[in-house]
């Protein structure tokens, strides 16, 4: 039974969870700029309430972006010395993956476009599509100026992430089954993702993606 702990702070909560099977324990908090400050207690938290030591883990999964450059840092630092003190490989997964996981198991869409304002007049956006062997949303990062996202050609999909309201009128039009601009990563479904796929490393390789060479600007703000 593969014992994992989730950490999502890439976005505005503070989320983490621990899988446990078939079990999850997570705690899910909308804390813009406080991630920092919460996200260990949080972690200490979700071990006792699931009566788990870190070194009873299998591994510690992290939102690697794209998303906020601090919220990004925050996750993979954390996620990296909690590893490194119980010698555990770690587990990056896409934020805009586990966003469009989270839509499909709430909506069933199985074609699901995510868009999340990257500042400079562009967004982080990926396009993902249900692989049913896997039961998982797939797909590939990306950021561009909101006229060069993807529409995928088909009737039934969805719309999410902040990017489709800052952008409006320069964003592709289409006509979604479901549209939502308020949607932040969480870490029940990140580890539920984790479990699921290939992709654990050396606490030492867990780092950010941040998709744009130019980190310089947080994408939030911060």
């Amino acid at each position: 039974m593969k014992k994992i702990l989730g950490i999502e702070t890439s976005q505005t909560a503070c989320s983490v969870a621990i899988l446990q099977g078939e079990d999850i324990i997570s705690h899910h908090e909308i804390a813009p700029r406080q991630q920092a400050k919460t996200v260990l207690s949080v972690v200490d938290k979700t071990l006792t309430q699931a009566n788990l030591s870190l070194n009873e883990l299998d591994a510690i999964a992290f939102g690697s972006g794209p998303g906020s450059f601090t919220g990004l840092r925050i996750a993979a630092g954390v996620a990296q010395g909690l590893a490194y003190s119980a010698s555990l490989p770690v587990i990056p997964v896409s934020s805009l993956q586990v966003v469009a996981q989270s839509v499909y198991e709430s909506t069933r869409i199985p074609h699901v476009v995510v868009a999340i304002d990257a500042r400079l007049d562009e967004v982080y956006w990926g396009a993902y599509t249900l692989d049913e062997d896997s039961g998982l949303m797939k797909g590939e990062d990306n950021v561009s100026p909101p006229k060069c996202v993807l529409l995928p050609e088909v009737p039934d999909f969805a719309l999410v992430g902040d990017g489709w309201t800052v952008y409006e009128g320069l964003m592709p039009a289409g006509e979604p089954s479901f549209k939502k601009d308020t949607v932040d990563a969480d870490a029940a479904v990140l580890a539920k993702i984790a479990s699921s796929q290939e992709g654990a490393v050396p606490a030492s390789l867990g780092i950010p993606r941040y998709v744009r060479d130019k980190v310089a600007i947080d994408s939030t703000g911060q």
